[in-house]
């Protein structure tokens, strides 16, 4: 699970909180042994990074009860849904960069039907080839309620093919934002939970490689801690 409570939120010794051990701060990631009353018995880093034991209140932690599985398994949280550092409106999913040059994979969160698809800007008289925009390669996995996006892809999996253009990156040109854009859809499989669906890139609107996750409930973007847990979030 992580923890849900802003600020710092300290650990104890013993359920009485007496003695403290240590404090993990906002989404850090901890391991949850066990809930007993009003109170969670957890593994965490603390502030030193030495692996620690100890109990915080449950109401401090969050643990999906979803059962999905993580999208990425490498990275770090580098935006969180509802930022609006690019986006004034607030970001419509969790971005997990801190790949460097790499391109790690990304997994399918459940079994479902997966929709392989590209969106580009593109020339109406044909002048120029077409550029990456938006999510760029993105994949849309879907199962009844739920749609999960995985945007800004270098590449796709299931022996999916795709194509190279140059990307509109951001914040978009004042030539290339001026042209129409569309979505092709390459291919659509249905995939199991934790196939690899792709692998992690900067395609489309974006600043550098990192996967976009998105959650949509009936088509309500939500947000995706409520979902899923990340890799380093802290």
């Amino acid at each position: 699970g992580y923890i849900t409570a802003t600020g710092n939120t300290y650990v104890y010794l013993n359920k009485d909180i007496g003695t403290q051990v240590g404090f993990v701060s906002y989404r850090a990631i901890v391991y949850v042994y066990s809930f007993s009353g009003n109170y969670a018995y957890i593994q965490f880093k603390n502030e030193n990074g030495v692996l620690t034991r100890g109990y915080i209140t449950n109401t401090a932690v969050y643990t999906p009860a979803s059962g999905w599985a993580t999208p990425i398994t490498k990275g770090k949280v580098t935006q969180y849904y509802g930022d609006t550092a690019t986006d004034p409106n607030g970001h419509t999913g969790t971005d997990v960069g801190g790949h460097g040059g790499s391109h790690p994979e990304v997994y399918a969160v459940f079994n479902g039907t997966a929709e392989f698809r590209e969106t580009v800007r593109y020339y109406p008289d044909h002048s120029g080839s077409d550029i990456f925009a938006d999510y760029g390669k993105h994949i849309r996995l879907s199962s009844g309620s739920y749609t999960v996006i995985y945007g800004h892809l270098d590449s796709f999996g299931c022996s999916v093919p795709s194509n190279n253009y140059d990307s509109e990156g951001y914040p978009v040109s004042g030539e290339v934002s001026n042209l129409p854009k569309r979505t092709n859809s390459i291919a659509t499989k249905t995939v199991s939970k934790g196939t690899t669906l792709g692998r992690v890139g900067t395609t489309g609107k974006s600043t550098g490689i990192h996967l976009h996750f998105e959650v949509r409930v009936n088509g309500t973007i939500t947000d995706p801690f409520t979902y899923v847990v990340f890799p380093k979030v802290s």
